[in-house]
């Protein structure tokens, strides 16, 4: 009877030892936002673009936001997006440009109305598409919200300080 009952328990631990559980990993879609991010995100000052655009040395490396119109992106001579130059809501001059390292075309259309937290870079030269000179006041974007699709990019990791 002994043996029966050590052969069971031996049986019973061998069973329990051997069973897998498999778990599945859980992913996310929406962006985690840093509390680097969410600080620079309510400390920065709210500004015009018409202002930004008259005054672009006296926000120079200053965290701002404000709200525009996506007018186009600027493209890189890999071919990828590099930047956008955004316009005010409600006119269509004046234009500034956006910078980040990383611009996520597929979500953010031309048209799309966003808002943009970034720092101010001063002023940007450079040629437009005909080969032209522009001059306009410049942000490096560390956060974007689209108000028109709802889509948020918190992950500027390379611009926190």
């Amino acid at each position: 009877m002994k043996i029966l009952i050590v052969a069971l328990v031996i049986v019973v631990i061998l069973l329990t030892g051997c069973s897998s559980v498999t778990t599945t990993p859980t992913t996310t879609t929406t962006p985690i936002i840093t509390s680097v991010i969410q600080e620079r995100e309510v400390n920065s000052i709210s500004v015009s673009i018409a202002d930004l655009y008259s005054n672009p040395s006296s926000y120079d490396g200053k965290d701002i936001t404000f709200t525009g119109i996506v007018l186009s992106f600027v493209m890189g001579t890999s071919g990828e997006s590099e930047a956008m130059n955004v316009r005010p809501v409600d006119a269509y001059l004046p234009i500034i440009y956006v910078d980040d390292a990383t611009i996520y075309t597929e979500p953010v259309k031309v048209g799309d109305t966003i808002t943009i937290w970034g720092t101010g870079e001063g002023i940007f030269t450079g040629n437009n598409e005909l080969g032209g000179a522009i001059t306009l006041p410049s942000i490096m974007e560390f956060a974007l919200l689209d108000n028109t699709t709802g889509y948020r990019d918190d992950q500027a990791s390379t611009t926190a300080k």
